[in-house]
């Protein structure tokens, strides 16, 4: 794998903080004041791209959909997708 970008890097970290934390996405996303559904979307878009992600948590089925959907969106592109959906840098 070769080496993340900042913007994989920030949702990474918050996949895997919740993870740790064993908090499913929609609660971690709240409590973090995160969207979920760029939270969503950043980890099908990781597992497109061949990141290991860690597994999620009891997510709802309305968002387990969007991200299907998403998923499947991203693997019919013919560009490779290289702008974020969303970034919000911690400072």
């Amino acid at each position: 794998m070769t080496a993340l970008t900042s913007t994989q890097a920030f949702w990474l970290g918050h996949l895997l903080h919740a993870s740790s934390r064993q908090l499913a996405l929609n609660e971690y996303a709240e409590e973090q004041a995160l969207d979920l559904a760029s939270l969503l979307a950043w980890e099908q878009r990781l597992v497109v791209q061949g990141v290991p992600v860690p597994p999620s948590l009891g997510l709802p089925p309305e968002a387990l959909q969007f991200a299907d959907i998403y998923a499947d969106w991203l693997k019919n592109q013919s560009r490779e997708v290289s702008e974020p959906l969303y970034y919000n840098p911690v400072k």
